[in-house]
C-alpha cells in the first residue's frame, strides 16, 4: 500500500515562478541538441477537461524549449508538470526519471535556479533519496529561506530519516508561512506519528477544506483523512470522506481503492474486488493490485493471489530499475505473502542501515523479522 509518508512526498512539487539568472553551461552545441521528453497518455478514465488542459501546457512548454534550449524556467515547468503526472497517473518509471533530466539539465545550466532546486528536491524525495534530498532543501534554504515549499522539503526529508524534532520546526515554519494544503497535511502526518489522533485528523480536515474544488491535491486530502477515520472506528465518516472525493474529482482511483477496503473489513468481497477492478483499470497501482491479492488469499483464490503477488514484484521492480528505492516495499510484499524470505531480510537492514531513527522502517524490520523466523529464516 502507498504510505501518507508517500503522498506528501509526491504532493511537494509545485508550479513556480522563476528567472533564468545564474551560471551558464558552456557549449551550444550540446544545448541545441536536447529534445524533451514527451507527455504520455492517460488512460481514458483519468483523462477529461484537465487533461486537455495539461496537453495545451506541455505543448507549450516544448515549444519554448525547441526555441531555447537553456530556457530553465520552460524545463523546470515541464519537469514540474511531470511530476504532477507521475501522481495522477502511477507511471512512475517513465516520470521520475524524465523530470530529473529537466532539472539536472536546468541545474548545469543555472545551478542556483529556484524551481529546478525544489524540483529536484521533490524528485529525490519521491526516489525515497532522502538524505540527498535533505541536501538539496538545505541548499534551497539557504538562498531563500521564506519558501514554504522549501520547508515542505526539510520536513519531508527529516521525518522520512527519523529527524523528528527537526521535522516538527520546519513544520511549524512551513505552516507560518503558508497554511495551506500542503503544510495542513505534514502538521497532520507528524501528529499521527506523535500518537495525536485527534490532531491528526483536526489538520487533515483543515488540508481538505484548503484544497482546491476538484483539485487532484484535494482529493488526496480526502482519501488521506478518510484512512485515519477508518483506522480509528469512525467507518461511517470515513466513507462520506471517500464518495465525496470520487465525486468531487470524478471516479478518483484512490478513493474508489478505499471504498474496497472499507467494504472488505465489513465482508462484502465481490463488491470490494469490483471497485479495486474500476481502480486498477484507471490506475495501475501496486497498493490497488496486492490488495486485490490478499481479498483472493482471503476467499481460497490462492492461484490467483500468487499470481497477482507476481505482478505486484514486477511493478515494484520496474520502479527500483528507474531509480526508485524500493527495498521496504518489497520486503513488505515478500513478508505479507511468506515469500523470498531471505531477500526481505536483506532489503529490511539495507533499509535500516539507510534510516535507522524512522519508526516505520523499524517496525518493517521486526515485521519481516518475525515472519522470517516463523518458517526458519534467520539470516
Amino acid at each position: 500500500m502507498i504510505t501518507r509518508s508517500l503522498f506528501l512526498l509526491a504532493a511537494s512539487i509545485v508550479l513556480l515562478g522563476c528567472n533564468a539568472d545564474g551560471a551558464r553551461e558552456n557549449g551550444a552545441t550540446a544545448a541545441q541538441r536536447f529534445t524533451p521528453p514527451e507527455l504520455r497518455q492517460r488512460t481514458p478514465a483519468l483523462r477529461g477537461e484537465e487533461y486537455d488542459r495539461v496537453l495545451r501546457q506541455v505543448s507549450t512548454l516544448r515549444a519554448r524549449i525547441a526555441a531555447d534550449p537553456r530556457d530553465v524556467d520552460a524545463l523546470g515547468r515541464l519537469a514540474a508538470v511531470f511530476m504532477s503526472e507521475a501522481r495522477i497517473t502511477g507511471d512512475h518509471p517513465y516520470y521520475y526519471p524524465a523530470a530529473l533530466s529537466l532539472v539536472d539539465r536546468a541545474l548545469a545550466i543555472a545551478p542556483g535556479d529556484y524551481l529546478a532546486l525544489v524540483s529536484k528536491g521533490s524528485i529525490l524525495l519521491s526516489l525515497h533519496e532522502f538524505d540527498l534530498a535533505l541536501a538539496i532543501g538545505e541548499r534551497a534554504a539557504a538562498a531563500l529561506p521564506a519558501s514554504a515549499i522549501v520547508q515542505g522539503i526539510l520536513v519531508d526529508a527529516h521525518t522520512q530519516l527519523g529527524n523528528y524534532a527537526a521535522a516538527v520546526e520546519a513544520a511549524d515554519r512551513m505552516v507560518a508561512m503558508r497554511p495551506d494544503l500542503k503544510s495542513y497535511s505534514r502538521v497532520s502526518y507528524l501528529r499521527e506519528l506523535h500518537g495525536d489522533i485527534d490532531g491528526a485528523i483536526e489538520a487533515m480536515t483543515m488540508a481538505v477544506a484548503a484544497g482546491a474544488p476538484g483539485s487532484e491535491e484535494k482529493a488526496w486530502a480526502r482519501t488521506t483523512l478518510a484512512t485515519t477515520l477508518a483506522d480509528n472506528g469512525r467507518t461511517r465518516e470515513a466513507r462520506r470522506e471517500l464518495e465525496l472525493a470520487a465525486i468531487e474529482r470524478e471516479g478518483y482511483p484512490f478513493a474508489i481503492a478505499g471504498l474496497a477496503r472499507l467494504e472488505r473489513r465489513e465482508g462484502n468481497t465481490t463488491r470490494a474486488l469490483a471497485l479495486l477492478d474500476s481502480a486498477i483499470t484507471a490506475l495501475p497501482e501496486f497498493s490497488f493490485v496486492e490488495t486485490k491479492a490478499e481479498i483472493l488469499r482471503e476467499s481460497g483464490r490462492v492461484a490467483e493471489a500468487d499470481s497477482l503477488v507476481g505482478v505486484v514484484e514486477a511493478m515494484l521492480a520496474e520502479d527500483e530499475a528507474s531509480g526508485h528505492a524500493m527495498n521496504s516495499e518489497l520486503a513488505m510484499l515478500y513478508a505479507r505473502h511468506g515469500i523470498k524470505l531471505d531477500e526481505a531480510l536483506v532489503r529490511a537492514r539495507r533499509e535500516l542501515e539507510r534510516r535507522p531513527g524512522n519508526r516505520d522502517v523499524r517496525a518493517m524490520m521486526a515485521f519481516v523479522s518475525e515472519r522470517a523466523k516463523e518458517v526458519g529464516v534467520s539470516r
